[in-house]
């Protein structure tokens, strides 16, 4: 998997949708969403509890990071009824002007 780069402090916005096994968006149970930063600090947030966690619409899901720490980012979608997972990772790049 090659990880999308963004320059450092863009805002990256990470998106999520599930659908049912009919192809038909839905809303879950529980949504949660996790991020690591570049020097190892995760935070979760909960979808109804962390207003960062926001619902477009019907099964689609946002969060909007400033990437603030050059390195990788690693984060998670974890989804109850329907059971699903999705894992990825950005990179934020160094500024040339640092």
């Amino acid at each position: 998997m090659i990880e999308e780069a963004y320059d450092w402090n863009d805002s990256v916005r990470e998106k999520y949708s599930i659908q049912d096994e009919t192809l038909t968006y839905v809303d879950p149970d529980t949504i949660t969403f996790e991020f690591k930063t570049p020097s190892g600090v995760i935070t979760s947030l909960v979808y109804g509890v962390d207003g960062a966690l926001v619902r477009e619409s019907t099964g689609k899901y946002h969060v909007d990071l400033v990437g603030d720490e050059v390195g990788r980012w690693a984060f998670r979608w974890e989804v109850i009824n329907p059971s699903r997972a999705k894992e990825s990772a950005f990179i934020i790049k160094p500024s040339e002007f640092d």
